[in-house]
């Protein structure tokens, strides 16, 4: 957070070596809402993908099912665990499967790509004037894509 402020970086990310471990910071050194990181994620697919379906675990659906349904994506529930993340991709045709900590793309076969999310959050600040904080609270207030 502060090597951020100290250089007023416009964001700070830590992926882990696995990929799959993903923390943003926005360009006050604060957590970026995972809610908000989903839904970059999601915002970015719906540009190919109009009609998509997207998984959730238990852990984040209170928080992004209603944000989903308000942009036309179709949403399925499942246990919090990957496997049941993963499996339910698989038996949804889902295009992206959501945990409280873990994104995972249906990008020829599954996977979780913490570049992929990083792409995904500078897509969305380059169509915007905005500071990445602004930026994802709009995301979440908004009942609609940001884009189109």
């Amino acid at each position: 957070a502060t090597l951020i402020r100290d250089t007023n970086a416009h964001l700070g990310c830590l992926i882990g070596e696995d990929l799959q471990t993903f923390l943003c910071f926005d360009e006050t050194g604060e957590p970026v809402p995972w809610s908000a990181i989903g839904l970059f994620a999601v915002e970015e697919l719906l540009i190919e993908h109009p009609h998509m379906n997207v998984v959730l675990s238990e852990r984040i659906a209170p928080t992004l099912e209603t944000p989903l349904h308000q942009r036309g994506v179709e949403t399925a529930q499942v246990p919090p665990s990957r496997a049941a993340v993963v499996r339910s991709m698989l038996d949804h045709n889902a295009k992206l499967g959501i945990d409280s900590d873990c994104i995972w793309f249906d990008d020829a076969g599954v996977t979780s790509d913490g570049l992929m999310l990083l792409g995904n959050i500078l897509q969305a600040m380059s169509r915007s004037d905005m500071d990445l904080s602004n930026l994802a609270r709009k995301i979440l207030a908004s009942n609609r894509p940001l884009r189109g």
